[in-house]
């Protein structure tokens, strides 16, 4: 699993296109980073470029960063038939915004969503 934030002020308003079926969509790219960043940190967040813009090295957009999450299963004495495995993750989250402070952010900003 990897968890990402994304600064949403600075996504040019011009690359949201609208598909068939009247939703908003914006192409993002997802990169794994050759080295863990100062928060942990494990993904780059960019905007997608065109073929002409990769060619010519038009230095990438970014646009927030990510961190990766694994796994693992614990190891369980198994008392009954129906025990469930159960997960542990490695590492905390860090969850982005939820409820009144996502409102409040949406309300700060004039964006298409």
């Amino acid at each position: 699993m990897i968890v990402i934030d994304i600064c949403l002020t600075d996504v040019p308003k011009e690359l949201i296109t609208e598909g068939k079926n009247g939703k908003k969509y914006l192409k993002l790219v997802l990169n794994e980073r050759k080295s863990e960043g100062k928060y942990g940190e494990t993904h780059t967040l960019q905007l997608s470029q065109t073929k002409e813009q990769r060619e010519a090295k038009t230095p990438p957009v970014y646009v927030g960063s990510g961190k990766a999450y694994s796994f693992t299963q614990k190891t369980a004495q198994k008392t009954t038939a129906d025990t469930k495995p159960a997960y542990k993750a490695q590492s905390s989250v860090s969850t982005g915004l939820n409820g009144d402070a996502a409102q409040m952010f949406n309300d700060s900003f004039d964006l298409p969503f």
